[in-house]
């Protein structure tokens, strides 16, 4: 390991310790900026050499090849994590996130201050950043209800701001030039009393927690809910709950979760993802498309695992 004023580099770094899934080989180069700075200097770097670089927030919804990634990962998530809050009137406030900052502190902030329009975060696993750019929400809402602005860095090296009207949001993506990198989120809410906003998000947390599986690694949610229905109830009518290949498994709690049991391999997933959206075509006639992204080497051997 060595070590920059503004980032900390390593070379051949496993990254499952970086996911939630806990899968994955090495990366070549592996960054982790300690400040906005920290970020441009490492991107400005890598653009000039013309290496791929892939930036990630808190690799909840990634899963990385067992191969590794070839050139350089830029990881947000473990120092540029800073949250502001600030209130805008006697009944609207704003919260200012770095896009490493966990939506469980988030969460744990919207509990302090009576953030009701931020309820819908409780249970989501990852980074602000993450689940800007991902649009992530649960049936109570989603980031693009929230998301007042954005600041970014665009390929260019130049920062700027995101206005809500310029954010192309859609079901579970949000569509950004290639190369943008988002630094900063902006989130505004109703102010409500906060302990009537903190049992929201307490009985949210444990009706979530019943009904999704608990103590294993995973990336939440595999697949996207087709519209009008859900992905987890249409493999489970299909029958491929528990199904398992290797240490990889359709969790029993949750059809829609794909659960590492302790040492699988990105292989493994991919391969029972193949056999269960293959099932649910076959028997109900339902096409299922990933949530989760792959990353890394091998991709093109998922067609289907476009994004």
């Amino acid at each position: 390991m060595t070590s920059l004023s503004r980032t900390e580099v390593l070379f051949n770094e496993p990254l499952a310790p970086y996911t939630s899934f806990r899968i994955g080989g090495p990366a070549e180069v592996l960054f982790l900026p300690r400040d906005v700075d920290g970020v441009g200097l490492v991107l400005d770097g890598i653009r000039e050499k013309g290496s791929p670089v892939i930036v990630l927030g808190g690799g909840s919804n990634v899963l990385v090849s067992d191969q590794g990634i070839k050139g350089s990962v830029v990881i947000l998530g473990r120092y540029l994590d800073r949250i502001a809050f600030c209130r805008t009137g006697e009944a609207r406030a704003v919260v200012r996130a770095w896009a490493g900052a966990r939506l469980a502190e988030l969460t744990a902030l919207a509990a302090r201050e009576g953030l009701a329009d931020l309820v819908f975060l409780a249970g989501i696993p990852g980074t602000v950043g993450g689940a800007a750019v991902m649009n992530a929400g649960t049936g109570e809402g989603a980031m693009d209800r929230a998301v007042t602005g954005l600041i970014v860095m665009e390929n260019s090296g130049n920062i700027r701001r995101l206005e809500r009207r310029e954010l192309a949001y859609a079901y579970r993506r949000l569509e950004l030039e290639e190369g943008t990198v988002v630094l900063e989120v902006e989130l505004a809410s109703r102010l409500a009393p906060a302990g009537e906003v903190d049992r929201e998000i307490k009985a949210a947390l444990k009706s979530r927690r019943a009904r999704q599986p608990a103590g294993l690694s995973s990336a939440g949610s595999f697949f996207k809910n087709p519209p009008g229905d859900f992905a987890g109830r249409l493999i489970e009518e299909a029958g491929l709950k528990g199904e398992r290949v290797g240490q990889a498994q359709v969790s029993e709690v949750h059809a829609n979760w794909i659960v590492n049991l302790g040492g699988a391999t990105a292989e493994e997933v991919m391969t029972l993802a193949q056999r269960v959206r293959t099932g649910v075509q076959e028997r109900l006639k339902a096409t299922l498309e990933p949530e989760v992204r792959f990353l890394g080497e091998g991709k093109e051997r998922w067609p289907w695992m476009k994004y």
